[in-house]
């Protein structure tokens, strides 16, 4: 999956499988809660991580709006950023603050374009 990203960056599967792997493992890249900003506060030193937290909500976006994207894949990644909201509506893949009238969106687009698809068939809610 990683060499493919590498070689094919907007790869979908590949992508969705990356999300995966983070949300069956619970391993992040980054710092979540602004450990990072604490840390230069303590030590006056900038932080050594240059890049992005990794956020499952943006790949699942990323994939969502790909016109190029298998249906498979965009009705999973639809599922998957539902999915990020449940049970509490707060967003436990990333930081995003989706609104509940795109979740229900997504909800919708879900089930009427991707209608009797594994993910349309499994989600039966939208938080």
């Amino acid at each position: 999956m990683v060499s493919t990203l590498n070689k094919r960056p907007n790869d979908a599967h590949a992508t969705n499988c990356l999300g995966e792997f983070f949300f069956r493992t619970g391993n992040e890249v980054g710092f979540d809660w602004g450990e990072s900003k604490q840390l230069e506060a303590l030590t006056n030193t900038p932080s050594q991580f240059n890049g992005k937290t990794y956020s499952r909500l943006d790949a699942y976006l990323k994939v969502i709006a790909d016109p190029q994207a298998p249906p498979e894949d965009k009705s999973y990644a639809l599922y998957r950023a539902i999915y990020c909201y449940a049970p509490s509506s707060m967003n436990d893949c990333g930081t995003q603050e989706i609104s509940k009238a795109t979740r229900k969106a997504w909800f919708t687009q879900l089930k009427t374009e991707f209608k009797g698809s594994q993910s349309a068939t499994q989600l039966k809610y939208y938080w």
